[in-house]
């Protein structure tokens, strides 16, 4: 045996008035010469101590005061068996139905709910099927159903318990069932500091999500926890709090846009920041001018700041779009004088020196020589501001006017490319009409609506970080091309719903055009009203030539009249394979919002759409003589994957070579499908699959919690109940097997919605409604 003086080994969670609350130190185990005090080779370390992890409860309520965990004997012995019920049943109404009775029975449920959350074994990290949870979301819906007199049932302390218990997990959904069921925003204030605590342990995330649940947009300054969140990439909780705390939304976007600096980098200008306020764990690969100057900008139109707000991502900008256009026109040779001009007066403004400048000396680096000077008079710049190579260039030309000297682009003429014959409009000027009126508008409207061949293309400005908009829409047929000036028609927005309805929109006229998926970007951002049906599931009866030709490619027999080695798939290079000239896109990268148009910008315009037909043709008459009919192509391109719509149900025919205007229908639909079965058989086939396949309608417009709607995942959406889950939406994922019967269970009785994808969803819809 030990004498007295051996170390004494004290169990864990011993509490003595000589320790501090959560340290115990262990009596010296060791003398001086290093073996233990009896004598032994064992014993423990000098000094060790243990921590003691308190309970839930401790300092949990107001002024840090205790909160009294403990249940009563008959209660502590129903919530065992209580919890083996769960382990059964899970998550369901046999649960809900025990705890709705509990809380009905107790003096205060709002009390007793805190200590049945305190008392679950997995209180520390409760998901939306846990123990924890459902105690918590049963009394949200007690609360709902009975109307407890909430005023005299809960107070600050119990609050401040709520508070804390609900902040030591970081399940996002379960606090916000806290904040609504214990009405946490009657005393926000008091909160204030606790958010502060987490700010200074760097906790910017949670601080940030409380704050925003709490309602305190007027507690915080854009230094505490926003700028921290960009800095880390957690952008959308930052945003969040902005898009509610108004008076931070301008000082935000400034304090980004002046990261941006000629004079330092916006890494080194980050970097101060980051170093001056402390912060931690940020995402450096985020920490660029680019994705940067892309979240000011969005930022700024989201909040509707003034330009002169931000400055220099503005310049920035501006300077990026100088210098692709100096390479759209010396590297590529995409622009043609009168586009340069253009676009150049349009981007660099009469009051910008620094961009001026910059202008020049482009173009002086790209030996431009007399653009750079010609550009330098008309802004009036000081010739020893220039460089050198142009004050030169000045000194040589001494009495003569630089601006009326050619380009040194535009003087070579020896250039294979500037030399190359390109395509040109077969129609003489006056089949290309400029619809500008209503009245003119509804003529073209009455012409196209009797094609059976129509080919759409549109233009817009080039805009370098703002949004485009559509300037003009061409529409051209055999005989004409109508060229709607979108600007300043002044059309309504039934009139555009009527050219959908018309002609857009119609089974029996065939629209033809190159990658039009941009275009009807373009025409719902600026022409909601101009709905067209376009897709591959939706019976659009729209060509994408450029769909055709990677088909017409794939097919071994086929052959372009014109043999060319291609690198991309554009247009231009498919008028060359087609009928050897490509197109002239000098004028494509214009301002097609200066009014009027110039004349070489309304004939490429007009060419642009009607070259389509004379491609199509070509391609019709090559596939003819390579015995391929046509209307197979393209009823496997207009209906793929053999599933009929108001579109392919009907089959064109192979003629169509004469004048529309002359009521030729060669184009039209034939009357009969590919099976041979009548067109009413096919409408019964197509409405029965669409009946199969029903959906709810939608959208909808009534906003509703997250803590209101719940989804059952099936197995092949994991991932996708896993990301829900982080943004506090109650989801849950069924594992492999009888996945289609537990679903609809838990569908049924939890009120869930189901989320599945491929073959399941036949399954689920048989026994679940929309």
């Amino acid at each position: 045996m030990t004498d007295s003086g051996a170390p004494r080994f004290v169990p864990a969670g011993y509490d003595s008035d000589n320790t501090t609350e959560d340290e115990l130190v262990m009596p010296g185990g060791l003398n001086d010469s290093g073996s233990s005090a009896g004598g032994g080779g064992g014993g423990c370390l000098e000094d060790e101590r243990i921590k003691i992890v308190p309970h839930l409860g401790w300092r949990a309520g107001l002024l840090e005061r205790d909160f009294d965990i403990e249940l009563d004997e008959g209660i502590a012995t129903w919530f065992e068996g209580f919890k083996d019920s769960f382990k059964t049943y899970k998550k369901g109404p046999i649960i809900s139905q025990r705890l709705q009775m509990f809380y009905m029975n107790t003096q205060n449920p709002f009390e007793w709910a805190l200590k049945l959350f305190a008392n679950c074994p997995d209180h520390s990290s409760p998901k939306s099927n846990s123990l924890a949870y459902t105690v918590i979301e049963e009394l949200s819906n007690f609360k709902k159903r009975y109307t407890p007199a909430t005023e005299q049932l809960v107070d600050d302390n119990l609050r401040m318990v709520a508070f804390n218990f609900m902040t030591k997990q970081t399940h996002c959904l379960l606090f916000r069932l806290a904040v609504d069921t214990y009405e946490l925003l009657r005393s926000r204030e008091m909160f204030v500091p606790k958010v502060r605590s987490m700010i200074a342990r760097k906790q910017y995330k949670e601080a940030g999500q409380i704050a925003i649940d709490l309602e305190l947009f007027e507690h915080f300054d854009e230094h505490d926890f926003v700028m921290p969140l960009f800095l880390q990439d957690k952008i959308s909780i930052a945003e969040d709090f902005l898009n509610r705390a108004v008076r931070l939304q301008r000082p935000v976007v400034q304090l980004l846009d002046s990261f941006f600096s000629k004079k330092e980098s916006v890494e080194t200008l980050c970097s101060r920041y980051i170093t001056e306020h402390n912060v931690t764990d940020v995402y450096y690969s985020k920490l660029h001018q680019k994705p940067l100057s892309k979240l000011v900008q969005r930022l700024a139109k989201s909040y509707n700041v003034p330009k002169e707000f931000t400055p220099n991502v503005n310049k920035m900008k501006n300077f990026g779009a100088l210098q692709f256009l100096c390479h759209k026109r010396y590297y590529e040779k995409g622009l043609n004088k009168d586009s340069w001009d253009e676009m150049v007066r349009d981007t660099v403004s009469e009051a910008d020196r620094d961009l001026q400048l910059e202008l020049v000396c482009l173009c002086s680096g790209f030996g431009d020589q007399a653009e750079a000077a010609k550009w330098a008079e008309h802004f009036r710049l000081k010739r020893k501001e220039l460089p050198l190579l142009v004050q030169d260039f000045f000194a040589e030309n001494e009495g003569s006017a630089p601006r009326s000297r050619p380009s040194q682009l535009d003087e070579k003429w020896d250039d294979p490319v500037a030399t190359e014959v390109r395509l040109t409009l077969p129609l003489d000027e006056s089949r290309v009409h400029l619809v500008d009126s209503r009245e003119k508008f509804f003529a073209m409207m009455s012409d196209l609506s009797q094609q059976s061949l129509v080919a759409f293309d549109s233009e817009w400005k080039p805009t370098f970080g703002g949004a485009n908009e559509v300037a003009v829409i061409q529409l051209a047929t055999r005989d004409d091309v109508y060229l709607v000036d979108v600007l300043v028609s002044q059309l309504q927005a039934a009139d555009w719903s009527e050219l959908a309805k018309n002609v857009f929109n119609r089974d029996d006229i065939l629209l033809l055009a190159f990658a039009p998926s941009t275009d009807f970007n373009m025409f719902q951002k600026a022409l909601p009203t101009f709905n067209v049906s376009y897709g591959p599931q939706s019976g659009s009866t729209i060509l994408d030539l450029q769909v055709l030709w990677r088909k017409v490619d794939s097919i071994k027999s086929f052959q372009f009249p014109f043999q060319e080695e291609i690198t991309n798939q554009n247009l231009s290079n498919l008028a060359k394979l087609c009928l050897g000239k490509k197109l002239d896109k000098s004028n494509q990268f214009s301002n097609w919002a200066q009014r009027p148009l110039r004349r070489e910008q309304i004939q490429y315009a007009a060419l642009d759409a009607f070259c389509l037909l004379q491609i199509y043709d070509v391609i019709k008459s090559q596939l003819k003589a390579a015995r391929i009919d046509i209307n197979e192509v393209l009823s496997g391109l207009l209906n793929p994957e053999g599933k009929s719509g108001e579109a392919g149900s009907k089959k064109r025919s192979s003629g169509g070579s004469g004048s529309s205007r002359r009521g030729n229908r060669g184009d039209k639909y034939n009357k009969r499908t590919e099976g041979g079965g009548s067109s009413r058989e096919s409408q019964q086939n197509r409405n029965r699959m669409r009946s199969s396949f029903e959906q709810p309608p939608g959208p909808n417009l009534n906003s509703v919690l997250v803590s209101d709607v719940r989804f059952v995942c099936d197995k092949m959406l994991e991932g996708l109940a896993k990301m829900l889950r982080r943004f506090g939406i109650d989801a849950v994922t069924i594992p492999a097997g009888d996945q289609a019967d537990r679903c609809v269970f838990i569908a049924h009785n939890e009120k869930r919605y189901v989320l599945t994808r491929g073959n399941n969803y036949q399954k689920f819809a048989d026994n679940l409604s929309p």
